[in-house]
């Protein structure tokens, strides 16, 4: 079994991949039409709220702040996508 550990990539390199391709798509858009995205997976509260036809939906998470976090992060590495 000592073998099945060598296959496959590293941690975090389908990720990496992911961000680096997506950012160097978007680097062709001019800065008005700049997209910053920041992705973090993990568990979330979703709660609807509705009365008579209105409707809203809210998110209650660590995971929505870190996502919100990581969005900043992509002014500070000039990126377009941050994904932890």
């Amino acid at each position: 079994m000592e073998h099945l550990k060598d296959k496959g990539p590293p941690p975090g390199m389908a990720s990496r991949a992911l961000s680096t391709r997506f950012n160097s798509d978007l680097a062709v858009l001019p800065a008005q039409q700049r997209i910053d995205i920041g992705i973090h997976v993990s568990l979330i509260i979703v709660s609807e709220k509705s009365y008579a036809r209105a409707t809203s939906f809210t998110a209650i998470s660590n995971t929505i702040n870190t996502a919100s976090r990581l969005e900043t992060m992509t002014k500070e590495f000039a990126a377009q996508l941050v994904i932890s």
